[in-house]
Parts: structure tokens; sequence; C-alpha cells
């Protein structure tokens, strides 16, 4: 079954066909990550900055209890974030 946010896939062959071609491409980014989380059963949340210096979070599929934390910085990159007791037992 496909969420109602994909679901722009099923009518729109044109949007498809670009996905397939492309799915790197920086408008697909939301997604890309959509897909990973159904596949992972895993919620993302992903946190910028604002040009105000606001913190912002986008959540995807906040119903999943496994979580991935992602920063997306001004270079259109992607960092893990890890909590201080994770990295302390890391090491």
């Amino acid at each position: 079954m496909l969420p109602t946010k994909l679901k722009i896939f099923q009518n729109n062959q044109s949007l498809f066909r670009d996905y397939i071609d492309n799915p790197s491409f920086s408008d697909f980014d939301k997604i890309n990550l959509e897909l990973v989380s159904l596949l992972f059963k895993v919620k993302i949340t992903v946190y910028s900055v604002s040009e105000e210096l606001y913190l912002q979070a986008i959540i995807i599929n906040n119903s999943y209890k496994k979580q991935i934390q992602l920063f997306y910085d001004d270079e259109k990159h992607y960092n893990s974030l890890y909590t201080l007791k994770f990295m302390e037992n890391a090491t």
C-alpha cells in the first residue's frame, strides 16, 4: 500500500519517469527519505537552520520507534546525528 505522500506517482507518469531517471535530483530528497523510512521502518528527523538562524525539523513517519537523525547543512549534505550516550558507548 502506497502512503498518501507517495501517491503522486500513481497518476503522474512523467514525474515517475523523472524520478526513475534521476532519483538523486534535489527535488526528490523528501521522497527518497520517505522511501527509506518505509523500507527500514524508521522515523527520520531532518534538522536544518533557516536563513533567520532558527532550528527547523522535518519528521518523516513519526509512528516508528527506531529513529535516524540527520542535519542538512548549507552545502546540501546530510550529516548523521548521534546522542552523547551513543558516542560515549561507541568509543
